[in-house]
Parts: C-alpha cells; structure tokens; sequence
C-alpha cells in the first residue's frame, strides 16, 4: 500500500494563521519562529525516514487542493495505489472547517454515484484548500488518514488538540472516536443531531498527532504545498529543501482554479 506525506509548507511557521482575509503574504508581525532549513531536514530525515540519496515521486503545489487533483490523476495512471494512506502535516486539518467551508458542497458531493464524485466543483464555496481531504475521503481513495499537527517550537506551549475538527464528520460526532463517517444530508437540511442522512459512507480510521511526537517511515509519495497566504516569503527557500527529497512526478496543466482562502 502506497503512503503519501501531504505537507503544508505552513507547518513551519509558527504561530498557525487562522482564516485570512488577505491573499498577501503573511507579514512579518505575524509569525514568531519559522524553521530553519536544518530544522525541515531534520523532520523529513528523522521524522519521516526520507533519504535524499533514495527519492520518493512527488510534486510542489501553490494551494493545497490541488492535492486532490495530483491524487485523482496519479491514481487513473495506476501511479498510486488504491486505496492509499495519507499524513496530512499541517497548520490547518483541511476538514472542512473555517470561513466559507459550509457542508452542502459535501451533501451535492455525496449525492452522486461514486463513479462521478471525482470531478467535484471547485472554488471558495464548493471544493478549496480547506476541505479538499473531504473530497478525497468522499471519492473512497483514502484507507488512513493522520494529521500531525504543528507545536510550539520553543515549547512555551504544551502540545494540545489542534482546531478545526469539525464534528460533523466523526463517527458519534466526536475526533476521539479516531473514525471519520461522511453523512450526506437532503438540500437544505440543517445538520441537528436528530437529522437522518440521506447517505452515509463507510468509516475511515483516523487520528491526531502533535508534531514533536510523530515519526513514521514508509512513505512512497509526496505532495507539498506552498500556501502563499499562509506563509511569508522568507519561508520560499524551504521548498528548495524538501525538493531535495522527492523526484519531481508531472505537473498539472494550466490554471487549476480560483485561489481559494477558505482554511480554518
């Protein structure tokens, strides 16, 4: 089974930006710490068990929905496996949670036979960087789905259990469960817990990692996204960094869509 670390270049940057108005660069009044490149080797030989020497496929993104389109290709050319794992490592869960990522993109989504999920609509209000995993849990590619959240490099701050889990999509309503249950509701149904779904998909496992515990090897592909919004320009030369560990797999033709600020 194939594995793909799902990496955010906000991971980074600390303090995590929340939902920005802006599409601007972050600005320097707005972050604390930023890694070093030492501190991005050290996690992705360390923490993620790559060699430079032993590259893995991979591919730089802008925004991070465009994860969702790298995945469906690769997987029509029989590049991915199916199912496959995903670690999303990130400042932001990609769940669904944050402005303009209400749930009736997901119920027009899980309306459709699953033969036809796979070419979503894309855009502020349908599928964008904050809900784009939804899309791809929706399209049943994913077998696992982890995500490793960013701690307080300086350790002022305990690690604790990050935002934007909304509860809408666990199992029981609740992260803990450590399964996701997609429920797909009526057009204009309002999701109270006395609702009944219209669909309901097979459970994911699931599960929440801090990212001064994680580690984990076998990792086949690689995805990164530069996030420009949610990152300042002095973090540009980190992407030459984890370049260094993959093999650069294909590009994705033109224009993708609008850029979306739609991450919780």
């Amino acid at each position: 089974m194939d594995w793909v670390l799902d990496l955010d270049l906000d991971f980074f940057v600390w303090p995590v930006k929340r939902d920005r108005p802006t599409r601007k660069r972050l600005p320097r009044n707005s972050w604390t710490h930023l890694a070093t490149p030492a501190d991005v080797r050290f996690f992705l030989q360390i923490r993620c068990h790559l060699n430079s020497d032993a590259k893995i496929r991979g591919r730089k993104l802008t925004e991070h929905s465009e994860a969702f389109e790298t995945w469906s290709e690769w997987l029509g050319s029989g590049k991915l496996s199916h199912p496959f794992g995903v670690i999303h490592v990130d400042g932001h869960s990609d769940l669904g949670s944050g402005v303009n990522n209400t749930f009736e993109y997901l119920d027009e989504l899980l309306a459709l036979p699953l033969k036809k999920r796979s070419n979503p609509r894309m855009g502020r209000k349908a599928l964008n960087s904050g809900n784009y995993l939804l899309a791809a849990i929706a399209n049943r590619w994913l077998t696992h789905l982890s995500y490793v959240y960013p701690t307080d490099p300086t350790w002022a701050q305990r690690p604790f259990p990050p935002a934007g889990l909304p509860h809408q999509i666990f199992l029981n309503g609740d992260w803990r469960n450590e399964k996701i249950q997609l429920r797909g509701y009526e057009k204009k149904t309002l999701r109270l817990a006395n609702s009944v779904p219209k669909v309901v998909e097979p459970p994911l496992s699931f599960n929440v990692i801090a990212g001064s515990d994680f580690e984990f090897s076998g990792f086949t592909h690689l995805v990164i996204a530069h996030s420009p919004q949610y990152t300042p320009e002095t973090a540009d030369p980190l992407l030459s960094v984890v370049k260094e560990f993959f093999i650069l797999w294909g590009c994705l033709k033109g224009e993708i869509h609008e850029r979306d600020d739609s991450r919780s």
